[in-house]
């Protein structure tokens, strides 16, 4: 299994282009996540036109959800939309059991973050990998 990630500034790049691109990759058949999903500009017209099959919620949004209500208004309305249209939703950048709670309580269907397990080395990744612990 393969997931191509793409930003939302990629897509407003050549938004014709970019959707016939995306759609052969979708072809392949290869999954497309918008990734730092909300951080970015594109119109939300846009959304279900590139036919992604995840978004990914940028970390500047998680890690203030436990100090501001608008970051989970923001949280809660990119959950929504992303569920109405298909598409899987992960929180990245979860740090602290409040903030995986939190998201949990939200149904996020998946989650990225020091609070699982930092960024470890090629070699030691690959160790994880052949002692199937990732």
């Amino acid at each position: 299994m393969l997931i191509v990630e793409i930003t939302e500034s990629v897509l407003l790049q050549d938004s014709e282009e970019t959707i016939s691109i995306l759609q052969d990759i979708k072809d392949l058949p290869i999954k497309i996540a918008l990734d730092d999903f909300g951080t970015g500009y594109s119109s939300l017209s846009y959304l279900a036109a590139f036919n992604a099959d995840t978004i990914k919620i940028d970390r500047s949004f998680i890690m203030g959800c436990t100090l501001h209500n608008s970051n989970l208004v923001i949280i809660k309305a990119i959950i929504a939309m992303g569920k109405s249209l298909g598409m899987k939703v992960i929180a990245e950048g979860i740090e602290t059991k409040q903030q995986f709670e939190l998201l949990r309580k939200m149904e996020v269907q998946e989650g990225q973050g020091f609070y699982f397990k930092p960024p470890v080395s090629p070699e030691e990744f690959g160790a994880l990998l052949k002692k199937g612990t990732l």
